[in-house]
């Protein structure tokens, strides 16, 4: 079973520096849960969770690799179909509002990027096994796929670098995967609570802190630390729904707090997506967007708005 449980995180014949970035990324993953025999039970039980598939790391290592091509990484990804036909799809959906369709991987690699490429490969992995009843995941897709379109918009329209960029689209298509977990791990307990919600995502976290201690915010952040994403992905799936940076270090690497565009731009995305305002109250903004503001928020609220309402509707999303 041991071993069993450590090749979810250490791929056969891993090297001594991948192995200790893993043993500390677990050992961050255990001091968080100390304390909490909840959340240390649903870690425990995360061998019923997929692990990353050999696809990711074989992916990653080409994107790391000073001569890793676009044709290279596309030759890697087309080992899964279904991966190939999520690709297509994101890439040719009215996202990104293209004028022709895109019909070759290479094209839609190059137009929805690398890193996108990487967390379509982590989530498309969860929710092909996730198959419980009653549950519309096509509708969880989108909205990943939305909160990761508008985060990159507004890491972007407040200066973000073309990484702030991509960490924000990443943590925004990741930031529901501990929702994923829940679903699967934990089906019986957890479909209640997503019941009882009725989409009301503010509800929804607040039932879950009572009922695991947890939010699905941070589960995915401890779940993404195991699986060794960059700490700025990691925190700003933690923050996604205004959980605070818990602990010192945080658990994805330095407490990063709300000073990360990368979380601003994502917990600015979720709470704009989460209303079917079309106006919005800056008393009604996170406190985290609002006590680090570089500029007067009225400002970022109202670009951020303009943003959200030049969005494809969910019926083009695809």
């Amino acid at each position: 079973m041991q071993i069993a449980l450590a090749h979810q995180c250490l791929p056969a014949g891993v090297e001594a520096p991948r192995a200790q970035i893993v043993l500390s990324a677990a050992l961050a993953v255990a001091a968080r849960t100390h304390g909490n025999a909840e959340l240390a039970r649903l870690i425990c039980r995360l061998q019923d969770v997929p692990s990353p598939p050999a696809l990711y790391f074989d992916i990653r290592e080409q994107l790391q690799a000073r001569d890793g091509t676009v044709k290279q990484m596309a030759a890697i990804a087309e080992r899964d179909p279904a991966l190939v036909a999520r690709v297509l799809k994101v890439a040719n959906s009215g996202f990104f509002g293209l004028p022709r369709s895109v019909n070759d991987l290479n094209s839609a690699i190059g137009m929805i990027g690398t890193d996108s490429l990487l967390s379509l490969v982590l989530s498309s992995h969860l929710y092909a096994g996730l198959p419980p009843p009653g549950l519309n995941l096509d509708v969880l897709w989108r909205h990943a796929l939305e909160v990761s379109l508008l985060a990159r918009q507004i890491a972007r329209a407040e200066g973000g670098s073309r990484a702030e960029q991509n960490s924000a689209a990443t943590a925004g298509l990741l930031h529901d995967i501990g929702l994923m977990v829940l679903l699967q791990s934990e089906s019986a307990r957890y479909q209640p609570l997503w019941r009882r919600a009725g989409g009301d995502e503010a509800q929804l976290v607040q039932l879950e802190r009572g009922q695991f201690g947890v939010d699905h915010g941070e589960l995915g952040a401890l779940v993404l630390t195991l699986w060794t994403l960059p700490a700025d992905v990691v925190v700003a799936v933690q923050q996604s729904h205004g959980s605070p940076c818990i602990g010192s270090p945080c658990i994805g690497g330095p407490c990063l707090g709300g000073t990360s565009l990368a979380s601003r731009a994502v917990l600015a995305a979720e709470w704009l997506l989460g209303s079917s305002e079309t106006a919005f109250d800056i008393a009604d903004a996170p406190v985290a967007l609002t006590s680090v503001a570089t500029q007067p928020f009225a400002e970022s609220l109202q670009r951020w708005q303009h943003l959200r309402s030049a969005l494809p509707t969910r019926a083009q999303a695809g």
